[in-house]
């Protein structure tokens, strides 16, 4: 089960099912909270009808968001006519719903949707505002942001002020950004450089590490590694990792993720120097956790760097 935000007041949120599609009352209900003011069409429409769009939708809650998200960004768009649109609704029906979503939303809430996609989480709108500054630098922002809730487009958890895209809605909106612009290379929005700029929010904004006392403390910090790799900067995000897996994460028992991180380095670090501590610091790891032969591989692997370099 999961929660969706509607409307406003008490009645704000709706917890419902989405593991097999809701029941033909709730997805029903769905609608018309979705639509708490009336201004869709979807509060007053008959049941019949609701249910027709419901069943078009498989009763996935996401396509019954996307289908008021449609009529929200086009007030002169009825229900009915929206279903008669027969290139959506087929057995990919959420997917089209998605792109159909996207394309039509303005290019700022692209843009807005395109840096909650590269955060992958929900984030507070100063971190949406710091990808943004640096590319589009007159975009409004706020505006975008307030929009997109408005229309079901993106999430927003009122109690910690942050916000966050559906999965299927990330990934269509990450995969809009461009890898590399071969045909316009003195642009810089790349998947890669925003990426480099989300490392340097978490950077800003983490927590110092006078005050890194649990392992929640770290979570600004761990992003940071995250993006790096993500942006291809490996060894960057290894002199990153340097800085609080060995001192924090090992020292407080997290074994099991102080190997996630390293194994993400392997062979993928090209200084010889962080390649041979790489070894080492993952083989230790691999032995605590159990996996000998790999910790094993790892340790002989350092030490033969080690006698390469006559230390």
């Amino acid at each position: 089960r999961r929660q969706i935000v509607v409307g406003g007041g008490l009645q704000a949120i709706r917890t419902v099912s989405i593991d097999d599609g809701l029941p033909e009352g709730e997805a029903v209900a769905l609608l018309r909270d979705l639509d708490p003011n009336g201004d869709l069409g979807l509060r007053d429409e008959e049941d019949v009808v609701l249910l027709q769009a419901a069943r078009y939708c498989c009763f996935n809650p996401r396509a019954l968001e996307l289908v008021a998200s449609l009529l929200s960004g086009r007030r002169t768009l009825t229900l009915e006519q929206l279903l008669a649109d027969k290139r959506l609704f087929d057995e990919q029906v959420v997917e089209n719903l998605v792109a159909e979503n996207y394309r039509r939303s303005s290019a700022e809430e692209r843009h807005v949707m395109q840096a909650l996609a590269v955060y992958d989480r929900p984030v507070p709108a100063e971190a949406v505002r710091h990808l943004a500054r640096v590319f589009f630098p007159a975009a409004d922002i706020d505006k975008a942001l307030a929009a997109l809730v408005s229309k079901f487009s993106i999430t927003h958890s009122r109690g910690v002020d942050l916000y966050g895209l559906h999965p299927l809605d990330q990934r269509y909106a990450y995969a809009k950004i461009p890898d590399v612009l071969w045909w316009a290379p003195w642009r810089k929005y790349t998947k890669r450089n925003l990426h480099l700029w989300a490392a340097d929010y978490y950077r800003l904004y983490g927590k110092p590490e006078e005050s890194w006392a649990k392992r929640d403390d770290l979570v600004e910090q761990i992003a940071v590694f995250d993006h790096l790799c993500r942006a291809g900067e490996f060894d960057r995000a290894f002199c990153h990792l340097e800085t609080f897996d060995v001192e924090y994460l090992w020292r407080w028992g997290f074994y099991d993720e102080v190997v996630d991180l390293r194994e993400r380095l392997q062979c993928r670090l090209t200084d010889e120097n962080f390649i041979e501590i790489n070894n080492g610091n993952l083989g230790f790891a691999f032995w605590v956790v159990g996996r000998v032969q790999e910790s094993k591989q790892c340790l002989q692997n350092a030490l033969a760097m080690t006698e390469k370099h006559g230390d």
